[in-house]
């Protein structure tokens, strides 16, 4: 296959840095349908401030005053209001009109700002016009930076009457600049939209129409006028604003302002602030002790200009690049990270030969290669067959908890197309958004073989919030064809990619970040990085969300529900389970399998509508997990699930199994986790020690209360347990026999599950006695096996063990390996004696320590190759590993032998080949990390003819 090569051209997704600087990154603007574009046809929104009349207020229009409003404002546009008529008008001042005018032009080049020259004249003034845009079309038309707005707000014209002059304004404009923006007014104060809407102008591209609005006057009408338009085609601009009235003076109404402000943002139009003056009146930003030139303080701005400088700051969005580039920082320093992926079954790695070819281990290489004094970690959230609905719950505990650098997205297999995707994608960005490791986020887009995808869903997530994203759905069929490959010989069943598919997914991912890579700035120059949400495209219901489990909450009602550690079920129909939570949206995951006693539920909060779950399904893949959105746009507060069983049926049964109870926007805060350990031995008169200190909140809040109870014991027993409202707590039992304990905690007005702990209390107990063997002697440098396999305990209870190394040869690194096992080894590194001690303990007594003293000597044969009981060993070295590991086997025949590595759920992750066939002891060293990333337990098994022999083995 030719190598597979994809052009940095191919893989621009836009990122959407409305900043200063804005012009290159964005270059020239073009309209689409009813959308302001970038030049990569990547929707964008401008937000900046207008000047005052020129005429009035002169002193304001000069480069510094643009450089401070880029700069601290974080405009990325101003508008430049050139009056007309009145006294200094251009009418009877062209040039002085003409010079401040270029000034604010002038100065929104050199910030690398839009700025909108505007003829601010509430009537026709046609030659004057035709000459003025001529000469600003002949001066400024070669750069992209410049807006044309050719009227403002007409007052007694008709819209025929404007449409006739703008038509010839626009001829003026389109012979020398054929490409800028220009805008157009409407009647009545440029509020009639509807009217154009009905008559609009034709012929002419990169037209859009302007609406002015004061918030104090204007309201939900004329938002459904802009509405009407949006809806037949015309592409607005709001070039004049303010949250006052009409007249430009009175109070604010924050109201309407803010409605106003959200609506802009989720229809993605443009929006411009009235006034940079100093007047007496309240939309004017200034007041008078303002300097001309910009560098205001807080007692220089007005109200309104307090609150319009904090909406544009608010609204400067900065995601992305700069948090990418925190994370690419951060290992060109050599500092460890994290990156992590969350996703489906592709994810996951399903159809991947070995775990180190699913498309997140090789995008993680990415990283390795790229930064190779940093060390990676790779965190994959991926869960077959579930979407992004079950994933915008799970996301902090799989995922998040972790602290990622980098995050990758994928869900576009798994989601149906739909506000659904939109909006559980929108939520999984948010959570990132807001996560503390302020992670990178960049969305992955994939399709089955067929072309199913929900990308169309998610795409609009990625403009909205400037999000690096990368189509696989949109790149593989042309990179497959020119590899000269099929698109279906890299799927293995049509949906999961092979490890050609993946392979494809990941180069494109790299190429994307190479390009990222190549911009990325020293660490003084990084971009700051924006931790606050804007107005959501839909909503900010699942930035927060919650997961409730078995054991973090306590059903409300219960009636026939067992409940165990994978959720809550029942086999009767009409039994019912009810959980009080809080949350604006509350959902479950149930499961679903073709299983022939399974039935269905009725599901619903509160008093509404009642929505049946079916977990019977026809597929026979196995169990799925299956979302379903019970109810949303709830009060805050508490509120009821309810869960019933019906009779209705496509089965002959009624088990239905719920996993998980989900909520989503103000949950309240989470019930604390009481966690202790499940059984402890003890014997009468001898005090226990309850430990109840891995408990903790969700949240994070400090637990106030711990509450140790016995819920059940034996007959005649009346012991108490002490400092039962602390951590720790103690206990005497008084009878041997069952007894049964509850830990509650507390945090807030939450109360815990209780955790239950059992004990096992005997009359008497016998000591145990440890035997760690006769002093001995070893060879240096060779494995050392310690056997306390002869210790005992007259009860027959079972022991645990614990090996310490007490004394050595100064200078000695040795260690005890697996110090808790029976027979643990060592290798002894320097000549000398070893004084090593064991103890064992039957849970409610430890012994005293008894102690074997070994001689190690170089040259020693003795004990050098162990004895035929110990070639039925494999022996690994060290353990735990980082990586490297040393293997040590004997070999009976003379044969090959092959080593295969297997995860600990016993899926095969690797496998070597053709080892050593010599008769007799074997060693030979692998890196697990060509294998796996993954921290966690694996085994390690050679498989010779005849017999096989597995090990475990810790990486770390």
């Amino acid at each position: 296959m030719k190598k597979i090569l994809i052009s940095i051209a191919l893989l621009y997704v836009g990122i959407f840095l409305l900043s200063a600087q804005s012009v290159y990154q964005h270059g020239r603007l073009n309209v689409q349908e009813t959308q302001l574009v970038d030049s990569a046809g990547k929707p964008i929104i401008l937000r900046g401030m207008s000047f005052g009349w020129h005429n009035w207020w002169p002193r304001f229009y000069n480069t510094d005053a643009v450089a401070w409003l880029a700069d601290d404002w974080k405009v990325t546009a101003v508008r430049a209001a050139m009056g007309i008529e009145p006294t200094g008008g251009y009418l009877t001042d062209s040039v002085l009109a003409v010079t401040k005018i270029k000034a604010v032009i002038e100065g929104a080049i050199e910030q690398g700002i839009y700025v909108i020259i505007d003829w601010h004249s509430h009537n026709i003034n046609l030659t004057e016009a035709k000459a003025f845009f001529k000469y600003m079309a002949e001066t400024y038309g070669h750069t992209p930076n410049v807006i044309y707005e050719i009227f403002n707000e007409p007052d007694e014209e008709s819209w025929a009457e404007v449409k006739a002059y703008s038509i010839e304004i626009i001829e003026t404009i389109r012979a020398i600049d054929p490409d800028n923006i220009i805008l157009v007014s409407s009647p009545n104060w440029d509020q009639d939209l509807n009217v154009v809407a009905d008559d609009p102008i034709i012929g002419y591209s990169n037209l859009m129409y302007t609406m002015h609005f004061y918030a104090g006057t204007h309201g939900q009408w004329l938002r459904d006028r802009c509405d009407y338009a949006l809806g037949k085609g015309i592409p607005i601009m709001v070039s004049e604003s303010a949250g006052t009235e009409a007249s430009g003076d009175g109070t604010i109404n924050y109201t309407e302002w803010n409605a106003f402000i959200q609506w802009m943002e989720q229809k993605q139009i443009s929006w411009f602030c009235w006034s940079i003056s100093d007047k007496d009146e309240s939309s004017a930003v200034l007041n008078t002790t303002a300097s001309s030139t910009g560098n205001w303080s807080e007692a220089d701005l007005k109200q309104s200009g307090k609150d319009c400088r904090n909406l544009f700051r608010k609204y400067h969005y900065n995601y992305e690049p700069s948090r990418i580039y925190q994370a690419m920082a951060k290992g060109r320093r050599g500092e460890d990270l994290k990156i992590g992926v969350i996703g489906g079954s592709i994810t996951a790695g399903y159809a991947a030969s070995t775990e180190n070819k699913r498309w997140a281990n090789l995008m993680a290489d990415w990283w390795e290669t790229k930064f190779p004094e940093s060390s990676v970690t790779l965190i994959n959230a991926g869960w077959g067959g579930t979407g992004s609905d079950i994933g915008v719950h799970r996301a902090y505990d799989d995922l998040l908890v972790q602290n990622p650098d980098f995050v990758v997205i994928e869900f576009s297999v798994n989601d149906s197309e739909g506000e659904l995707a939109t909006k559980m994608m929108e939520g999984l960005v948010q959570q990132l958004i807001l996560a503390e490791s302020q992670p990178g986020i960049m969305i992955l887009m994939l399709k089955q073989d067929n072309g199913t995808t929900a990308q169309a869903s998610h795409k609009p997530v990625g403009n909205y919030y400037q999000v690096p994203m990368v189509s696989f759905a949109d790149l593989i069929d042309a990179q497959v064809a020119e590899d000269g490959i099929s698109l279906s010989s890299i799927f293995v069943d049509g949906l999961h990619p092979n490890d050609v598919g993946m392979n494809y997914i990941a180069n494109f991912i790299k190429e994307r970040l190479d390009s990222i890579y190549a911009t990325l700035p020293a660490d003084a120059e990084l971009p700051e990085v924006n931790t606050e949400l804007p107005v959501p495209l839909i909503a900010t219901t699942y930035s927060n969300t919650f997961q409730f489990f078995y054991n973090n909450i306590i059903p409300y009602a219960n009636q026939g529900w067992e409940i165990a550690s994978t959720g809550w079920s029942t086999e009767v129909a009409g039994n019912q389970i009810d959980f009080k939570v809080m949350g604006n949206a509350i959902s479950l995951v149930y499961t679903q399998n073709d299983d022939t006693f399974r039935g269905k539920a009725d599901v619903w909060v509160d008093g509404g509508t009642k929505t049946i779950i079916d977990a019977h399904m026809t597929d026979d893949w196995g169990t799925k997990y299956s979302y379903i959105l019970v109810q949303e746009g709830l009060e805050d507060g508490e509120h009821i699930l309810h869960i019933k069983t019906i009779e209705e049926t496509n089965t002959s049964g009624h088990y239905v199994h719920i996993a998980r109870v989900l909520v989503a926007g103000n949950t309240g805060s989470a019930a604390p986790i009481a966690l202790t350990s499940s059984y402890q031995k003890g014997v009468v008169n001898k005090a226990l020690e309850f430990d109840g200190t891995e408990s903790f909140d969700p949240d994070g809040e400090t637990l106030s209360g711990y509450s140790w109870t016995i819920s059940s014991r034996p007959a005649n027993s009346t012991a108490a347990i002490q400092n039962a409202t602390n951590s720790i707590a103690s206990f005497t039992p008084d009878v041997a026999g069952e007894y049964v304990v509850d830990l509650i905690v507390a945090s807030g007005f939450n109360t815990s599950v209780p955790a239950k702990k059992q004990l096992a209390i005997k009359a008497t107990n016998a000591i145990p006695v440890p035997v760690a063997g006769n002093d001995t002697l070893s060879a240096l440098n060779k494995y050392f096996k310690f056997d306390g396999s002869k210790s005992s305990d007259a009860d027959g209870d079972a022991l645990t063990y614990k090996w310490v190394l007490e004394s050595a040869p100064e200078g000695s690194n040795t260690y005890i390996m697996k110090d808790d096992y029976v027979k643990p080894q060592c290798k002894f590194d320097m000549e000398g004696e070893y004084i090593i001690s064991l103890t064992v303990s039957d849970s409610i007594d430890v012994s005293e320590k008894d102690y074997i003293k070994v001689t190690a000597k170089e040259g020693y044969t003795g004990l050098v190759e162990p004895d035929e009981k110990n070639r039925n060993q494999l022996y690994l070295f060290p353990n735990p590993t980082s990586g490297s590991v040393t293997l040590e086997f004997y070999t009976e025949l003379n044969q090959p032998s092959n080593i295969q590595i297997f995860s600990v759920i016993g899926s095969k992750i690797g496998e070597v080949k053709s080892l050593p066939k010599n008769v007799g002891w074997s060693s030979l060293s692998i890196n697990l990390k060509d294998f796996t990333q993954n921290a966690g337990i694996y085994f390690i098994k050679i498989i010779q003819p005849g017999r096989q022999i597995i090990s475990r083995l810790t990486l770390q």
